[in-house]
């Protein structure tokens, strides 16, 4: 194991999982058009030097990938994204 991650008790996880519903049932719901206005508000910046185009075309296609995931369709999911 790498000596920065280190278990933690069942009993924290279990309380980190309610407080995380807790809080997407507090934040609710946003529509698509919502999602798009919020995203296209944002002040465009440089990605930093290690952000390489390869790097970016991964995530891209992990982003699409994981578009399809339940947890983005229902936030009651705790299924894993994709590897």
């Amino acid at each position: 194991m790498h000596p920065y991650i280190q278990p933690i008790p069942k009993q924290n996880a279990n309380q980190q999982l309610s407080d995380f519903t807790n809080l997407l049932q507090k934040l609710g719901k946003s529509s698509p058009t919502e999602i798009e206005v919020a995203l296209s508000e944002r002040e465009p910046v440089q990605p930093e030097k290690e952000l390489t185009t390869e790097i970016m075309v991964q995530f891209q296609k992990q982003k699409n990938k994981d578009a399809k995931h339940p947890c983005l369709r229902d936030k009651g999911c705790f299924a894993p994204l994709s590897k």
